[in-house]
């Protein structure tokens, strides 16, 4: 800013015409004479002359905070309150003792973030950074921010991230946080504890804010986070972090800092707008309205009953996912060795899955070029934090589903035989994908039925699920022929049962046997 102020003071009329040139039109010279005068007078009118005794004001004013700051800059690093403040809290946390123990630490601005890993990196920890520089990429790229996410969970103790990582990411296998600046959206500060506070974490996220109460910002602050502990206290529930936005909007507090310095208005006078505004009745008010919305929507105990119950049925268990998992693999060419029980090293993956992964990149996201630890249970995730979880609708299990399918289509259109111990008589299993198109030809839902027919003829609807019951018969044995529906007698086939249209134009279908207790 200074050596700006000397440029311009230096030849003054020369920046004003050069402000001039960069208003100019690019259309000037098709002007007739009138309209390219009246053009260059108006500019004239807008572009102000320099005044140098303003100009030498600022300079005298600047180079005063510049020696300020290389005052500051000569002092020892560990002068600085606030930095101390981290080494110690992270220091009586146990990061420093236990290396597998994860630290996520948010900033504002990217000069801090690179201030904090270079002091974290003396202090022997180490951190990998996301700030808003960095491209979304995959965990192959790096510099990119889900590889630095990978990084975080596999490798490195400290993920050090400015707002870039607020939202997109997903980081349960870390509880421990420290936002080491404070967003002036109480709405950012609710994103940034989702990225821990989810699905999948085992355990208390423990969440540090740093705001110095020496400055009428930070004392603003801390009377605006201890509102809202003292409404989730009374509340009894998190959801005054959800609701927040909608009783302090997302630039309220900036607009009030700004008018504590523009405007003069005294700290008190925001801190009683933050007492009346943040206030529990209200959101009661809110969290109550939309539970009675909820109640008006055609919901029934029963219902919600019966769906839970059917998801559970349809649930495939981390056993039959690590079961299938475990033996297709091989199949496609992917090597699993057990590091120990249910905990899996997937070796560098082959040319043919990359290909078919970056097939599937826009459905499932992108596939990782090796895998170091993989388990099938989410329970599994709070003894290897670190490791990666693998169930359908992951890249990585995806892959090994999609090749398995192209590789095995063929025998699974020449038949399939099964034995059910708990049947009585054969009966016949046709299995058919059905799908939901928008106007676009976009599949918006797919489902798989299974349809069972019995001697008689008659017909029910079952879960595909049904076939992990069964039993695959040793090769060789025929088709049972007496009592089966007439379809049935003469053909023996069970085309691929993927979700969508059946290859062919056919119905998939099993035969199923039944095995006498002698």
């Amino acid at each position: 800013m200074r050596d700006k102020r000397e440029k311009i003071l230096s030849d003054p009329e020369k920046y004003r015409q050069e402000q001039l040139l960069k208003r100019v039109p690019d259309d000037l010279d098709d002007l007739d004479e009138e309209e390219r005068q009246q053009v260059l007078e108006d500019l004239e009118s807008v572009v102000p002359t320099v005044a140098p005794a303003a100009l030498r004001e600022d300079i005298g004013n600047l180079n005063r905070l510049i020696d300020r700051a290389r005052l500051l800059e000569s002092r020892p690093v560990e002068v600085e309150s606030k930095l101390k403040k981290l080494k110690g809290v992270i220091a009586e946390r146990g990061v420093f003792a236990d290396p597998n123990m994860k630290l996520l630490i948010f900033t504002e601005h990217k000069d801090t973030l690179d201030y904090l890993v270079g002091r974290l990196r003396e202090w022997g920890l180490t951190v990998i950074q996301i700030h808003g520089s960095m491209k979304i990429g995959d965990r192959n790229i790096p510099g990119s921010r889900i590889y630095a996410e990978r990084e975080f969970r596999e490798e490195c103790q400290v993920l050090v991230a400015t707002e870039a990582a607020g939202e997109g990411i997903n980081l349960q296998f870390c509880w421990f946080m420290i936002n080491y600046d404070i967003p002036w959206n109480p709405v950012r500060l609710e994103q940034r504890m989702g990225r821990i506070h989810r699905y999948g974490q085992k355990h208390d996220c423990l969440i540090f804010n740093f705001a110095s109460t020496t400055t009428r910002e930070g004392r603003v602050l801390q009377k605006l986070l201890g509102r809202l502990a003292e409404i989730r206290k009374e509340l009894g529930t998190d959801q005054v972090f959800d609701v927040v936005g909608e009783i302090f909007p997302a630039n309220l507090l900036e607009k009030l800092f700004r008018e504590m310095y523009a405007k003069h208005t005294t700290e008190a006078s925001i801190t009683d707008r933050i007492v009346h505004d943040v206030d529990a009745s209200r959101f009661r008010a809110i969290t109550e309205s939309t539970l009675e919305g909820l109640a008006r929507r055609e919901l029934t105990l029963s219902r919600l009953v019966g769906k839970s119950a059917e998801a559970r049925e349809r649930r495939l268990v981390p056993e039959v996912v690590e079961e299938f998992f475990v033996q297709a693999a091989p199949v496609c060419g992917l090597g699993v060795h057990a590091i120990h029980a249910h905990v899996y090293r997937v070796g560098r993956l082959p040319r043919p899955l990359l290909g078919l992964g970056e097939k599937q990149e826009l459905r499932f996201g992108a596939l990782g070029q090796d895998y170091r630890q993989v388990i099938f249970d989410q329970g599994l995730l709070a003894g290897e934090p670190t490791a990666e979880w693998v169930t359908p609708g992951h890249p990585l299990f995806e892959v090994v589903r999609q090749s398995i399918v192209e590789g095995t289509e063929t025998d699974l259109e020449r038949g399939a035989i099964f034995y059910d111990l708990q049947a009585q008589e054969p009966y016949v299993l046709d299995v058919f994908g059905a799908s939901i198109k928008d106007g676009l030809g976009e599949t918006l839902h797919q489902r798989l039925f299974v349809v069972q027919s019995d001697p008689r003829g008659t017909m029910g609807v079952k879960s595909p699920t049904l076939f992990l019951d069964l039993a695959p018969a040793p090769k060789g044995t025929d088709p049972p022929r007496a009592g089966l529906p007439d379809a049935a007698a003469s053909e023996a086939f069970f085309f691929r049962a993927g979700p969508g249209a059946v290859p062919g134009g056919g119905r998939p279908r099993a035969h199923v046997g039944h095995r006498g207790c002698g």
